[in-house]
């Protein structure tokens, strides 16, 4: 379990980070090289977050790695959202991630 774990936590957060610089490219104007470095950045990080996966998936069922990393992404994306970004903080937020990771946790049992 603990492998799993950690590799589903190494794809989140090569995926939560090519996310942050997405955000990030939207502070500039499309084509300046700002704009290019953020997004050309965030391409390289999917490309290699899905290269990555289709490896690891030979020693993990699909059924449980997809689901694990995909909702470490979600919350990772939250999270940074909230304290990098200043997205607002909502109660309704807090119980969708809640629901997620219980979801995901019935899923890997």
């Amino acid at each position: 379990m603990l492998p799993l774990v950690l590799v589903a936590f190494a794809l989140a957060t090569v995926l939560t980070t090519s996310h942050a610089l997405l955000r990030a490219s939207s502070n500039h104007m499309p084509f300046e090289p700002a704009w290019l470095l953020r997004v050309g950045s965030a391409l390289l990080l999917y490309g290699a977050v899905f290269f990555a996966y289709s490896i690891v998936l030979k020693y993990f069922d699909l059924s449980v790695l997809y689901p694990a990393y995909t909702s470490m992404s979600i919350l990772g994306v939250f999270l940074v959202g909230v304290l990098y970004f200043g997205e607002h903080f909502t109660i309704a937020k807090l119980l969708g991630m809640i629901a997620i990771i219980v979801g995901v946790s019935l899923m890997a049992s």
